[in-house]
Parts: structure tokens; C-alpha cells; sequence
């Protein structure tokens, strides 16, 4: 009987620790992506005029690409981007504790609603 009650005081510590990494982690992104933003526009101050991108951010490629050349903009990009990624993350970590806490039909939801992110966020086209 002991053993009954220890694995389940186990099993709950372990919930509320999955719990507190999603708070936490959820911080931290919000956290890292003001600092990427911030050092974005530090760089951006810090620039001539003419060392500025002309164009426009569309795909990961250019971003990437901008990112390596220390751009200013595509470090701004970046840390937006973290920034939209941190929820998913979120959103992710929670099919895991649904499923870890066998709450299947909230594994179910989670699961649609993560893939209606990720493919929103893959497909979606801002400004046609």
C-alpha cells in the first residue's frame, strides 16, 4: 500500500515539475526573444544608413542568410520569430503532459491544435 501511494506522490511531483518547465519555458523564450530583438535594434542604431537591408524578410533562407551577414533586420526577424515559436513550443510540451498524464482526448485536442499552428505557420502568406 505504501508503494501504491509513493509512486503516486512520484507521478504527481513529476507533473507539477512538467508543469513548471512549461511556465518557465515559456518565460525564457519571451525573455530570449526581447534580448535577440534588443541587440537587433542596438545593431540597427549602430549602422550606417547605407548598410541597411533595402529588402524585405520573406523565408527562412533570407533571414538565415541576412543573420549570418549581421543585419540588423534579420536579427529583429529572428527574435520575432522565437517569439512566435515559444507558444508552439509551449503547445508541444503540452501534448507531452497530456499524454503523460493519459488524458488522451486532451492529447487529441492539443495534437489538432499544434498541427493547425504548424501548418498555418508554414503555409500562411502575409500580404498576398
Amino acid at each position: 500500500m505504501a508503494s501504491s501511494s509513493t509512486n503516486k506522490a512520484t507521478r504527481e511531483e513529476q507533473l507539477v515539475s512538467m508543469e513548471l518547465f512549461i511556465g518557465k519555458s515559456l518565460r525564457i523564450g519571451v525573455l530570449l526573444s526581447g534580448a535577440v530583438i534588443a541587440v537587433g535594434l542596438a545593431l540597427l542604431l549602430l549602422k550606417t544608413p547605407a548598410a541597411y537591408s533595402s529588402g524585405t524578410l520573406h523565408t527562412f533562407q533570407q533571414i538565415w542568410h541576412n543573420l549570418l551577414l549581421g543585419q540588423p533586420y534579420a536579427v529583429i526577424y529572428a527574435g520575432l520569430l522565437l517569439l512566435i515559436l515559444t507558444p508552439i513550443f509551449r503547445v508541444a510540451a503540452s501534448v507531452v503532459l497530456f499524454f503523460y498524464q493519459r488524458d488522451f482526448v486532451y492529447v487529441v485536442i492539443t495534437s489538432y491544435v499544434l498541427a493547425v499552428l504548424i501548418l498555418s505557420f508554414l503555409l500562411g502568406k502575409a500580404g498576398g
